[in-house]
């Protein structure tokens, strides 16, 4: 479980960090050049509408000429595009198979390109991740190609997990062994073993510690031991979704379009006081303009998500006296809501980016000048 964990936070790390470390100039080259390709693509199309009714005229003798490089270049395209057999299910999320309690969705692009995130960006440079930005490029997976993140777990299970991940050319088998050399780097006793399986890439971790699976070019879900099996059937197809299944209901509480949405069911952990008898949960976190996070928590019972939004209440009263001790702005303080509506609970809490700067510089001078996690 330890190398599963760290060997996605490695392959998450390349690309999300990355994202941050984008230079002035190369975004402004790769806009210079987008804008290139634009006006030659216009050209080109202009320029076939004027020779069109000539191409026509020579179509015939032309196209038996034509036959032979294409099916020689379609040989070669073949053999390059035999990387990855598409998954049978395209979406990310339901790669999360049936037992899942808990379920996390990261729109990396919106994420990296926010404010909350932008503002973390020389911490995580300065740090021992600032590493990994040349090692996202240097196996074709810079910030430009991730799309998605998405983690399943069942808390009460060992290694009952699944990362998944949407990247342009992350199920790639030449992308995947550059990642598994540069993992080797950072970790010489990590074992992994890259092979083709019906005509799909996967990665054995740590003689099946964990297995990930490349559901298509742009797509690879990552399995702990236990839900090896599960994974796979989603994979192919087959088997149970959880956002289709138990976690529906949860997903559905969840603001959609926002950076992280997150949703879960009620563990036994969880339901006990002050949260006795809540059901699921469900919410979204927000990077712009700072950092802002909504929940709720479902109890089915008006009263038990009274009892619990007092208890909380209560319990928040007490440290609002202290916050401004911990260098907690009383912004943020003022921000928290917590209340009771019908059957649930619901939470909110936000914070500004100025507010963010000054809780960062108290907590890194409690912590002897090292910037905060």
């Amino acid at each position: 479980m330890r190398r599963l964990l760290a060997t996605t936070t490695l392959a998450l790390t390349f690309v999300a960090v990355s994202a941050c470390g984008q230079k002035d100039e190369e975004k402004k080259d790769a806009a210079a050049k987008t804008a290139d390709k634009g006006a030659n693509d216009k050209a080109a199309d202009d320029k076939a509408a004027a020779d069109g009714k000539a191409a026509d005229d020579g179509k015939a003798a032309d196209d038996g000429k034509a036959a032979e490089p294409a099916a020689a270049d379609g040989g070669a395209q073949d053999e390059a595009t035999k990387q990855a057999a598409p998954a049978a299910v395209s979406n990310l999320v339901d790669m999360v198979p049936e037992g899942a309690k808990i379920m996390v969705r990261i729109d990396l692009p919106g994420l990296t390109g926010s404010s909350f995130y932008t503002q973390q960006a020389k911490m995580l440079e300065a740090g021992p991740l600032g590493a990994n930005f040349a090692a996202a490029a240097a196996c074709n997976l810079g910030p430009a190609t991730w799309k998605q993140a998405v983690l399943g777990v069942d808390p009460e299970v060992d290694e009952a997990v699944l990362i998944g991940m949407a990247a342009t050319g992350i199920g790639k088998k030449e992308n995947l062994e550059c990642i598994a050399t540069k993992y080797k780097e950072h970790d010489p006793t990590a074992s992994w073993t890259i092979e083709e399986q019906d005509g799909r890439v996967v990665v054995s971790i740590d003689g099946g510690e964990a297995t990930a699976y490349a559901a298509g070019e742009d797509m690879l879900v990552v399995a702990g031991k236990a839900w090896n099996d599960a994974v796979k059937q989603r994979v192919a197809g087959e088997g149970q979704a959880a956002a289709s299944g138990s976690l529906k209901d949860a997903l559905a509480l969840a603001t959609e379009g926002e950076h992280v949405v997150f949703a879960g069911l009620a563990t036994a952990d969880m339901n006990k006081p002050p949260l006795t008898g809540a059901k699921y949960f469900g919410g979204s976190l927000s990077g712009n303009d700072g950092l802002s996070v909504q929940a709720t928590v479902v109890f089915g019972d008006a009263a038990a998500a009274k009892t619990a939004s007092d208890a909380i209440n209560a319990q928040f009263q007490g440290f609002k006296g202290m916050a401004a001790s911990f260098g907690v702005p009383k912004g943020i303080v003022d921000s928290v809501k917590i209340e009771a509506k019908d059957a649930n609970m619901e939470l909110s809490v936000k914070a500004t980016t100025s507010e963010l700067e000054e809780v960062g510089k108290v907590a890194a001078g409690m912590m002897g000048g090292m910037p905060p996690m």
